[in-house]
């Protein structure tokens, strides 16, 4: 075992505490398996890495001592105790199941035979509780209506006139619904403003789905809004720029998320109505389905995971066709800076 390679765990990551175990097997195979998480998002490490301090804070044993009935024993004594959603304990389980999955394929290339012992649902169920059961109306407060979203990009424009970037970023996040984590990584190489889409979801952190599906994730925008675009891009490549969204730090980099949730929590501060970024994506799905726009291409739109057999084998042939539903359902058409020709 390379252990070597791990020994300065905490150089890996500037400004993240290091997990410290007092097992040296255990450590290594937490430091291996974090590195790996590390590289596809910043926030599934920092998830993880708490999900797995838990754990071994309860139980101080060599992972290949580690059985079935010491994982039941955690689920009941430390996160049944716990007040969280069942559903933030099941993902607290599939984080040790990844976890333990991996140990056990590296046991498997050493010709070790081992078990997982994370119990799956049919073998272990936490228990349910009145506070897991979501209100219905609760789903209404992440959308926004058009009155605030045009509110949003009204006041910026207004407010943030010699930073076009913080325009062009919430016009992107309200008319496209992608993840503004999908936004921040956006390469100018990867819009195409004649067929007006851009292509994301290559770089860390922006790779939920792409994972699943292996394709780049395509988004739309309206026909008006490509001039604002173009013009953008016409400042960014004047710099040299090869994100549409540099860091002000190091233009070598896109910008961060905390340079993002600084302008949204100033915008929601003067505004005074609550959101976070991903009400835009929640709000479009929901003006879309008023508008008549059917869940799967909904689905294809905004680029979910299909929910249905169907959806999952519903294609569109050309990029063209998929313009088409985008330009027939989209929403926001009253927008100044959406208008339809």
């Amino acid at each position: 075992m390379d252990e070597s390679k791990y020994k300065n765990y905490e150089d890996h990551f500037k400004g993240e505490k290091a997990l410290i175990l007092t097992n040296k097997t255990n450590q290594f195979y937490v430091n291996s398996y974090l590195v790996e998480v590390k590289k596809r998002s910043d926030g599934a490490y920092r998830n993880q890495k708490s999900a797995l301090k838990s754990f071994f804070d309860y139980l101080d044993k060599p992972v290949d001592k580690i059985y079935m009935w010491d994982v039941i024993n955690y689920f009941n004594d430390v996160l049944e105790g716990k007040s969280i959603l069942k559903d933030s304990k099941e993902t607290r389980r599939s984080y040790l199941k990844s976890f333990f999955s991996y140990v056990q394929g590296t046991l498997a290339s050493k010709q070790t035979i081992y078990q997982n012992p994370v119990p799956n649902y049919q073998i272990y169920k936490f228990k349910s509780r009145d506070t897991d059961i979501k209100k219905q109306s609760e789903k209404n407060e992440k959308i926004l209506t058009k009155t605030q979203l045009l509110e949003i990009l009204n006041y910026i424009k207004k407010n943030y006139t010699k930073n076009k970037r913080t325009f062009i970023f919430f016009c992107l996040c309200e008319c496209t619904g992608a993840r503004y984590s999908e936004i921040r990584t956006i390469k100018i190489e990867n819009i195409n403003l004649e067929e007006r889409y851009f292509e994301t979801g290559f770089e860390k952190n922006a790779m939920k789905s792409t994972r699943t599906t292996g394709e780049s994730l395509l988004f739309f925008f309206p026909d008006t809004f490509k001039t604002y675009l173009k013009n953008y891009i016409i400042l960014c490549e004047k710099k040299g720029e090869k994100w549409l969204f540099p860091s002000p730090h190091n233009n070598q980099k896109h910008i961060g998320i905390n340079g993002v949730d600084y302008y949204y929590q100033q915008v929601r501060k003067a505004l005074g109505f609550h959101f976070s970024m991903h009400y835009f994506r929640h709000s479009l799905i929901n003006h879309l389905k008023r508008n008549g726009c059917s869940r799967d291409d909904r689905e294809m739109l905004l680029n979910h995971v299909p929910s249905s057999t169907e959806g999952r084998h519903y294609e569109h042939d050309e990029i063209e066709q998929m313009r088409e539903i985008y330009d027939k359902y989209f929403p926001y058409y009253s927008f100044p800076y959406f208008k339809k020709f």
